[in-house]
This record gives C-alpha cells, sequence and structure tokens, in this order.
C-alpha cells in the first residue's frame, strides 16, 4: 500500500479495483508451488493433486472450495496423496497456466509425472466430494466402477477361492457414503477385493430387493472353488448398519477376524471383541459331541458372520464355575444347546428347544430381530432377511428428511454454536451486543441437515469479532420451550438476530454456511458507512469480506445538495444493508474523482461486482428515487451473464423474465458462443429476458445434462434454449451452427414479438404429486376392526361381538346355575 499512496487518486482507484479480487483468496491458497518446482512434485509414482489458481474461481463461493480443499488435504495426507496449488499470477507460461480454456474450472491429479484426471470444480463440492473423488481416482484399479453385469461376474469369477468381495451401490460419486467406502477400502484391499456401482439396475443384480440407497454386500468369494462351475454368484450378506467411518470400520474388522472360538476362562471378563459392540452366541457342547457341535458352529458363522461371535463352550474341558456362571446346570440341562447374549447386556437368553440346524437359525434370528426392534440398531443379515423395511410412503417425497437420515450418525463439532438455557439466553443477550440464535427442535429434518453447516459458520465468524468467540448460538425448544415462546417462535428452524441487547431481525435467507457468515458479517460492521477519506474509500473497496466476493458493494455518490437522493439511497440502504455493503460519498474532489474513474458523475449509484468476471460494476445515474434504486440493485447485483445454479435460481427466477440458456461444455470448440452471449448480455438490448448459461459435463447425471434432456431429446452442444415458466412454453434455437451475434438476437426478437412457429414444446405438467398412493387409514382400520372380531369371536367360541366403533349390542353369555347346597360357582370373566 506504501506504493499505491504515491500514485495518483485515479491509479489508486484502478490499482484497488484491480487487487481486491484476488486479495483474500491469495491467503487462502496452501502449499504454494512455483513453476520450476512442478514436475519433481508430481514426478514421484504416487497421487499428487494440483489446483492452479488464476486469481478469481468460477464459482459464486469461491473461498469455499478453497478451504474445503485445504481442509480435504490434511485428510488425503494420510492415504499418501500431497496436494498443492500453483498461482498463475507469476507463472504466465506454466503449461497450466497457458492453457486457452479455463484451468481454474479443475484439480489436476497427476501420478509418475502422467496427468490421470482433470475434476471439474462442480464435482468438489464439500469435502466429502473432494477426498472421495481423488481417493476413487488414487484407487481405480483396487475399487473399480462396475458398468454392466459382465463386469460384476468377472470381479467374483476372479476372486473365487482367493478373498472375499465388498461391493457396494452409491446413489453418485463424491457422496458422505461413497467417502467412506473408499476410506474403508485403502485400508483394507490388502485382505479384500472391493467394487462399486451406481447403476441400481447392476445393484439389483445382486440384491433381492428394491435398492433405493446407498448399500453394502459382502460376497463371500473365497468359499467358493474356481472350478464350481455350477456355483455362478458367491453367497452374498447384506451389511445394514449405518454407512459411517466408524461403524463400518467395526464391521470391517469383525469380518477379518474369526467368529467362531473355544470359550476361555479368561473370557469371564474381557475379551477381543468388547471394544467392538458385538452380540456373542455360547454353543454348549461335550467332549462326545464336540468335532460335529464345531462343524455346525462354523456353518452358523459363516451365516452369521459380522453381526455376532460364536463361543464353543465345552462344559468337559472348563472349570466348573466357569459353565455354572454360564448357566450350566440350571438354565442349560443338556448338550448341545446355544444362548444369545447381545452387547451391552449381562443376560443371557437360552434357546429352549431341540438343538438343529433349523432351530438355531431361526433361535438367533429371532433374537437378533428382538434385538433390532427394540433398539433399531441395523446389523448384518443375510439379503433375504431385511431386518427393516420402511414404508415407501415415508421417505418418497422428502429428500430433506432422507439426508437427516444418512447423516444420523455423522458426529461433528458445535463449540462454536453454544447451547443455550433459560439462564444462559438472559446472560448472553446482556452481554454480547450482536448475536444471532437458531431455535430449534432435534427432529426437524431441516434442522438435522443444516446443523453442521451452522456451526462450521461459526467457526468462520470468530475471527471477525473483537472477542474471537463466535457470534452465533442455539436453543433446542424442546428442552427450553420458555425461551422459545418468550421470542414468538412458532417454527422450526427460526433465526433471529439479537443486536444491542434487542431483537433486530429474523434471518429468512438460504440454509446454507456462506450466506449465513455474509448476513452476520454485515451487521457486525458499520453498514452504510459513509467515506470521507482515500483510506476509507481503500478499505471499502478492498477490505475485509468484500474482497472475497461475498458482498456486492453499492456505492452512492452524490452531490452536497442532493437530499432527496441521498434520502431515498439511505431508506434503500437500511432495507438491504443485510445482503449488500452500503457506502457513501458527498460532494469535494475525492466524490468526483471516484465518479470519474466509473465513467459517470455525481448523483449516481455504482455497483462493484467483484465475483462477475465479465461486468466488474455497472452505473445507475438517472431518476435516483426510492423504487428505481432498489430495483436497480436487485437486477443489476447478479452477475450480467450467470451461471444458472440451484445458489442462484430463485433470485433469477424473482425477476420474472423468461430464460434464455446456454448449454455448452468447455471440451466444445465452439465455446465461442459464451463470448457472444456475454457480449449480447452486457448490451442490456434483451433486458425482458435472463441470458445465462450451463455447463453439460461428461456426466450424463449432472444437472445441466438432466435439464437439456428434458428439453430436447438428443441435444448437440452447444445449443441455446428460451424457457418461459409462466405460460411453459420452450423455445429451441433453430439456427444449426450459427451462433453469430446476428442470428441469435433476431431469434431472441421473434420470441419477445410473438412471432408464429418458434415454440418447440412446452415444460411438462408442474403438479407435484406423490410417486405412490398416501395411506388407506379407513381401510387400516378396518382391518385391524376385522382382526380384533375375529379374535374375540375366537375366544367365545363364536359369540356375536359388536364392533369397537358401535353396533349391535353382543349376546348374553350363558352363566351356570348353583345348585342348593353346593358352593358358589366362581364368576366366568370375558375380558376383550
Amino acid at each position: 500500500m506504501a506504493a499505491l499512496r504515491k500514485c495518483s487518486w485515479a491509479v489508486l482507484v484502478l490499482t484497488n479495483l484491480a487487487v481486491f479480487a484476488t486479495a483474500t483468496d491469495e491467503n487462502l491458497l496452501f502449499n504454494p508451488l512455483k513453476s520450476k518446482d512442478l514436475n519433481d512434485f508430481v514426478s514421484p509414482p504416487f497421487v499428487r493433486v494440483v489446483y492452479f489458481f488464476k486469481g478469481e474461481l468460477p464459482l459464486q463461493q469461491p473461498d469455499r472450495f478453497l478451504l474445503n480443499f485445504k481442509q480435504a488435504s490434511d485428510i488425503l495426507e494420510d492415504y499418501g496423496v500431497k496436494t498443492a496449488t500453483l498461482h498463475c499470477k507469476n507463472e504466465a507460461m506454466n503449461e497450466y497456466c497457458s492453457r486457452k480454456h479455463s484451468v481454474a474450472e479443475s484439480v489436476f491429479i497427476f501420478r509418475g509425472g502422467n496427468l490421470l484426471l482433470e475434476i471439474q470444480l462442480a464435482s468438489m463440492f464439500n469435502i466429502d466430494a473432494i477426498v472421495s473423488n481423488i481417493l476413487q481416482m488414487v484407487m481405480l484399479g483396487e475399487v473399480p466402477i462396475v458398468s454392466d453385469e459382465e463386469k460384476l461376474q468377472q470381479i467374483m469369477d476372479m476372486n473365487k477361492g482367493k478373498q472375499d468381495v465388498l461391493y457396494s451401490y452409491q446413489r453418485a460419486v463424491g457422496t458422505l457414503e461413497h467417502r467412506v467406502f473408499m476410506e474403508v477400502a485403502f485400508v483394507y484391499s490388502n485382505q479384500y477385493a472391493f467394487a462399486l456401482s451406481t447403476s441400481t439396475e447392476v445393484a439389483r443384480l445382486i440384491s433381492s430387493t428394491d435398492v433405493r440407497h446407498p448399500t453394502i454386500w459382502y460376497l463371500q468369494c473365497k468359499s467358493v472353488s474356481p472350478m464350481d462351475a455350477s456355483t455362478k454368484s458367491c453367497p452374498v450378506l447384506r451389511y445394514t448398519g449405518p454407512i459411517n467411518l466408524e461403524t463400518f470400520s467395526k464391521y470391517m474388522k469383525l469380518i477379518s477376524m474369526p467368529n467362531v472360538l473355544d470359550f476361555q476362562e479368561s473370557m469371564l471378563t474381557k475379551s477381543e471383541f468388547d471394544d467392538l459392540q458385538v452380540h456373542r452366541a455360547y454353543i454348549f457342547t461335550d467332549a462326545a459331541s464336540y468335532k460335529s457341535t464345531q462343524a455346525l458352529t462354523a456353518e452358523l458363522g459363516s451365516h452369521f458372520i459380522g453381526s455376532m461371535v460364536f463361543l464353543i463352550v465345552n462344559v468337559n474341558k472348563l472349570p466348573t464355575y466357569v459353565v455354572k456362571q454360564l448357566g450350566y446346570g440350571s438354565q442349560v440341562t443338556e448338550v448341545p444347546s446355544a444362548a444369545f447374549r447381545s452387547y451391552g447386556s449381562n443376560n443371557l437368553e437360552y434357546m429352549s428347544v431341540k438343538f438343529t440346524e433349523t432351530n438355531i437359525r431361526n433361535f438367533l434370528k429371532h433374537v437378533l430381530d428382538t434385538f433390532n426392534e427394540e433398539t433399531m440398531d441395523e446389523r448384518l443379515y443375510t439379503d433375504n432377511h431385511p431386518i427393516f423395511e420402511v414404508p415407501p410412503q415415508e421417505i418418497q417425497d422428502d429428500p430433506v428428511a432422507e439426508d437427516a437420515y444418512l447423516i444420523r450418525n455423522k458426529k461433528f463439532n458445535t463449540t462454536s454454536i453454544p447451547a443455550l438455557t433459560d439462564k444462559t439466553f438472559p446472560a448472553m443477550l446482556s452481554e454480547k451486543n450482536l448475536f444471532l440464535v437458531m431455535f430449534y427442535v432435534q427432529w426437524d429434518p431441516r434442522t438435522q441437515v443444516f446443523m453442521e453447516h451452522y456451526a462450521e459458520a461459526g467457526r468462520m465468524l470468530e475471527h471477525m469479532t473483537s472477542d474471537n468467540t463466535s457470534p452465533l448460538a442455539r436453543v433446542n425448544c424442546a428442552d427450553w420451550p420458555d425461551v422459545c415462546e418468550k421470542n414468538d417462535v412458532i417454527r422450526y428452524p427460526t433465526f433471529i438476530l439479537f443486536k444491542n441487547h434487542k431483537r433486530m431481525s429474523e434471518y429468512q435467507d438460504r440454509l446454507d454456511t456462506m450466506t449465513v457468515v455474509k448476513f452476520v458479517s454485515l451487521h457486525l460492521q458499520q453498514n452504510p458507512v459513509t467515506l470521507t477519506t482515500k483510506a476509507e474509500v481503500t478499505q471499502f473497496l478492498e477490505g475485509g469480506m468484500a474482497s472475497t466476493g461475498m458482498y456486492v458493494l453499492v456505492l452512492g455518490l452524490f452531490k452536497e445538495k442532493d437530499t432527496e437522493e441521498l434520502k431515498a439511497f439511505a431508506t434503500v440502504a437500511s432495507d438491504l444493508r443485510h445482503r449488500f455493503m452500503f457506502g457513501i460519498m458527498k460532494g469535494g474532489s475525492l466524490a468526483e474523482g471516484t465518479a470519474q474513474y466509473f465513467g459517470t458523475g455525481l448523483s449516481s449509484v455504482v455497483i462493484i461486482k467483484e465475483q462477475d468476471k465479465d461486468e466488474g460494476f455497472t452505473v445507475l445515474k438517472d431518476d435516483l428515487t426510492q423504487g428505481n434504486i432498489a430495483k436497480f440493485i436487485e437486477e443489476s447485483s447478479l452477475p450480467v451473464f450467470p451461471a444458472l445454479e440451484p445458489e442462484n435460481f430463485v433470485a433469477l427466477r424473482s425477476l420474472k423474465k423468461p430464460f434464455v440458456i446456454l448449454f455448452f461444455s468447455v471440451d466444445n470448440s465452439k465455446v465461442e458462443v459464451r463470448k457472444v452471449m456475454t457480449e449480447m448480455a452486457k448490451s442490456r438490448q434483451f433486458n425482458d429476458f435472463v441470458l445465462c448459461y450451463m455447463e453439460v459435463g461428461m456426466n450424463s447425471n449432472s444437472m445441466g445434462s438432466f435439464i437439456l434432456h428434458s428439453y430436447i431429446d438428443e441435444p448437440s452442444l452447444p445449443t441455446i434454449v428460451t424457457v418461459n415458466h409462466d405460460n411453459g412454453k420452450l423455445y429451441n434455437y433453430p439456427m444449426g451452427n450459427d451462433f453469430s451475434k446476428q442470428s441469435i438476437s433476431k431469434w431472441l426478437q421473434g420470441i419477445s414479438s410473438g412471432k408464429a412457429g418458434l415454440q418447440t414444446g412446452e415444460l411438462k405438467d408442474g403438479k407435484w404429486k406423490p410417486l405412490l398412493p398416501a395411506y388407506d387409514f379407513l381401510a387400516m382400520i378396518d382391518s385391524e376392526e376385522a382382526e380384533y372380531r375375529k379374535e374375540v369371536e375366537e375366544s367365545m367360541g363364536g359369540g356375536r361381538i359388536p364392533s369397537r366403533s358401535g353396533g349391535t349390542a353382543p349376546k348374553p353369555i350363558p352363566m351356570p346355575t348353583s345348585e342348593p347346597g353346593t358352593p358358589p360357582q366362581p364368576s366366568i370373566h370375558t375380558e376383550l
């Protein structure tokens, strides 16, 4: 900055605008490389990952990727993967930095000096996605992706007689469950074969039931002889525990250990299975029947592997006090016999029927079923015996609840969002000048899914406060309903901002980490701010979080006499201060010099959009009324030619204009059309439309590909589609490969004027109906009623019984009479 102060003010502003785009992003770079060191870094025969930073990121939230990438790198290092970043700012001659297409849109994976793959940032949306995608590349040979039945059969045939296979269905690569599977595969790939598929069709080849969620199967191929032509498939067991790292790792330890052992005296107090939370089956035998019992137990062990261990209790070899403690002589009077003990319990449940293979299988299945029903703790069964089937109506139409279920066992740090009580809430209100409180109930799915992101926002905000503590907190309304009632909480979750020891406003924006950070940080600083010195202007343009692109800056440039315009601007700033950073300059050479740089004069409003690489700023200089200023900010704060994404769809749709969507692939040679449409958007010639784009990646399941195919059955790239969401009309670009500005303009003018023959289709009927019929509660009541009547009638010998909901009175039941001189007979009770 010392050098900048020596420059003229115009140069100062120009330099600020050039550098504030990368100031904070650069601070997030880690393990920095120079071009001269790149070859040495990627040449070892191990996986190396490099991100080439070009000063900006093609994302709505640029720092989010870099933060995730840095945290993921710490995890990947445990698996021998090293990561680095290379800043292209001073490395323009680097082979990758000099590429024509945006090298910053991908992460590059190397091994032995060779480029293995480029993964687009769109696939690296969080830490789980980064870790799992990269581990998949590291272990592509060890964990192949199965695409058809032939490939699956090859994997089974290859491992018959050698090793067992862990095979998984994943809804997509890059999910939490995929990461768990890959991390476990990395540890156990020397003992087992691993494979996965993202196709439900392939998954159905293994499963006898429909597969809707990530699932893992244990294929016991080692026990199958490769010479046995009659056995095509390997025996299949389904892992039905939660797919998290802790539980699945314990399961892998269990199947890697012998699960049939001779009981030892020492096992009364301590065994190697205590830490694995595993059930135990005790098989009682004597010396005479030991061999036959051992053979049967081995078969049982194979059938129940992963869910319990089998301990053979030889009553002739163990001390008397040991077998007595296990119930021999009291509960067990003859051998062979069996008992079961669930983990966490000191009580044994004994089999009371004859000891046969069928009976013991049924006994163990029954006690496991009972345990799982009571604890809802899923364990391993064969695929033909699912433990608990959730009715499809329960999960058909709520993806948030489904995500909440999938992460139900995930643990995360909540120290940045302290839980408040009826005592600590008023204490914090009196102590803190500003804090945001999340009022919630634990059973709410949105709360469950967002809580981790809320905690992450708290950690990010800690360094922005004067005392380096998080300005976020939470109140569980199930525990402290009085606190929630006093704050008028009527829905969950509710977010209330308290400032200067009183309620200020509700947060009603997206449940997203960076959006919460933006909201709170805007309130942590003065906003709007009056700028009177060069230093204050410099700080406004490049200081704090503004440099990350998190904020859109709104600068009001006024003459001293612009009282009405200034009043209108101040009102809009007060209304929108939770979304934008506002600055005000009034009169003088400083304001005039700033206005001159932006190509305008005083009595203007300038929107500065650091993250919009196509249009850094835009100006409003006519008719500065409150309504015009607010409308200008709402429309012009968006990127001039944005990527259409879930994060900005609501904002773009709120403009109530048809979308003109360019679909293209970064690998397509005709991406020049993107430049053409960018210039058209900047010209404001087609303000009646929202011009935007979507990338269509190689993955046919990508969002861009899915949306494009809903418009066009067999599209070619690039192409343009105009969508009018209000009337449902679709217009596919008809000019073939002619993507000139003149042709596109003529087409849009025709659509705008209602020219006949341009419409090519309509959006599908947008009724959001359930996929399945709802529960028929009346039929369920009738069914229960029929069962009830049948049971009672059978117990009464066929007497007519009324319905519980009313109806005919019951027939009187004849009561026996007492003969004279005989004692009265007891009453016959017919309680129903």
